[in-house]
């Protein structure tokens, strides 16, 4: 006969050791998520606003004064995992290091807008991307950055729709409508597209199809509530993204999709019912917006920024070849880019101050070949790392969400400036917990359970 063990008395459970075992439950969990992460999640949720921070009466946007107390806390933080760094770390605190030396070198690294760009675009990615195994250690954690994804791009469902159908008066905050009116003497094709918080259509998109396979890992992941919003709000997004008439976003959502669908046998079988929501919600957009079809078949024939595109890089190409080690300098490609520009007799010249619209070239133009070199190190042994390695359960939950958000970030990147920091910052993020559990390896990562293919948020 088995003996009693000492948590009963008299074949009864003692009350405390009662709520340790409810405490043991799948999805039950009696932990409170630390400040930082805290920080993190409100950050992230605010840099949707950045760089208008004035316009909503404030002087210096939450976003960034969040997420550096996230960084400084998680790095004093005594607790497991430990930071560690592998070849993607390496590569990107060069990198970040080289911008830094080009921008002082050229005089404008406490300049503000060259400032904002070396911590958007290499700075702040990398510390993230560094610091996210210890600040997405628990399975809550990385459950609550989910449903803070979720719940911005259902905001940013809900003001895109808005824009689509001329809606001002109903966006929250007022600054969308006013600069989007500011900017049509200038911009006039902006009318169209439907850009949201960052008033750019192609922000706005990616963060859209961000958000939106963000619910869909999420509904992957948990029951109840959560996961009945997730699945509202996964294909609003996909649908919503159409309205930024992005054509690099779309092509980056059809990638992702596919990538996701087809590295994912459990999925199969839901592609009927995928293919006929798309088409549903499609239609149902069509009709609610009749202008929609002839604003996407005009964006579709725009050929202007196709010319400005090939201009810049082929002007970037001339610097790489006259510059090869250091560029011309840390932005400085719109003020001196024009002198590498030439005239070609199959395209207009059309503009000329602008920032190369392709981000390896931009790093190759202005910090030189070891820098682009650099970069693309990064990506390999960073996302592309992460799409290698297949492990069951919650891990390959986040390789699938690496693999939608890289497609959409990577198309953007080869197609444009790709500025934008929100983006940037999702994609380090859920990158760097995704590298240390599938790649590096990292202890102290605990995973919680995925629902199985028959509980699939399509069913």
């Amino acid at each position: 006969m088995r003996p009693l063990s000492g948590s009963t008395v008299l074949g009864q459970e003692r009350p405390e050791d009662d709520a340790r075992a409810r405490a043991r439950r799948p999805g039950a969990s009696t932990e409170r998520l630390p400040v930082a992460v805290w920080c993190l999640l409100i950050g992230l949720a605010f840099n949707i606003f950045s760089g208008f921070s004035s316009r909503m009466g404030l002087p210096v946007g939450p976003d960034r004064l969040l997420l550096a107390a996230a960084v400084l806390l998680v790095v004093l933080s005594p607790g497991p995992p430990r930071l560690r760094m592998h070849a993607p770390h390496w590569a990107m605190a060069l990198l970040a290091l080289i911008g830094i030396l080009s921008a002082w070198t050229h005089g404008n690294l406490l300049e503000t807008n060259a400032m904002f760009a070396l911590l958007d675009r290499l700075i702040v990615p990398f510390v993230l991307f560094a610091t996210a195994p210890a600040l997405l250690a628990t399975p809550l954690r990385r459950r609550r950055l989910l449903q803070t994804l979720t719940l911005v791009g259902a905001y940013l469902s809900v003001v895109t729709f808005l824009e689509a159908a001329r809606l001002y008066s109903l966006i929250l905050p007022r600054y969308i409508p006013a600069v989007k009116i500011e900017r049509l003497t200038e911009y006039p094709q902006e009318i169209q597209r439907a850009g949201g918080p960052f008033v750019s259509g192609e922000p706005n998109g990616m963060a859209l199809a961000m958000c939106g396979f963000a619910a869909f890992a999420l509904a992957r992941l948990v029951q109840g509530r959560w996961r009945t919003i997730a699945a509202i709000v996964a294909p609003l997004c996909l649908v919503a993204t159409v309205l930024s008439m992005t054509r690099s976003v779309w092509l980056g959502v059809a990638i992702g999709v596919v990538g996701v669908v087809a590295s994912t046998r459990s999925l199969w079988r839901w592609v009927p019912a995928m293919i006929g929501g798309c088409v549903v919600l499609a239609t149902a957009a069509a009709l609610a917006f009749p202008t929609v079809v002839a604003d996407i078949t005009e964006r579709g024939g725009t050929s202007r920024s196709l010319w400005d595109r090939q201009n810049t890089n082929a002007a970037a190409v001339a610097i790489m070849e006259d510059h090869p080690l250091t560029g011309i300098g840390w932005q400085q490609f719109a003020k001196e880019g024009r002198y590498w520009v030439s005239q070609d007799e199959d395209r207009p010249l059309t503009n000329v101050d602008i920032e190369v619209h392709n981000v390896f070239l931009s790093r190759g133009a202005e910090l030189g070949v070891p820098a682009l070199v650099l970069f693309c190190l990064a990506l390999l042994t960073g996302p592309v790392a992460v799409l290698g390695h297949r492990r069951r359960g919650e891990p390959e939950v986040w390789r699938m969400l690496v693999l939608a958000c890289f497609s959409v970030w990577l198309v953007v990147c080869l197609t444009s400036p790709n500025s934008y920091p929100f983006p940037a910052l999702v994609l380090w993020t859920i990158t760097g917990y995704a590298h240390a559990r599938l790649v590096s390896g990292t202890p102290g990562l605990q995973d919680a359970p995925v629902l199985s293919p028959q509980e699939s948020p399509c069913r």
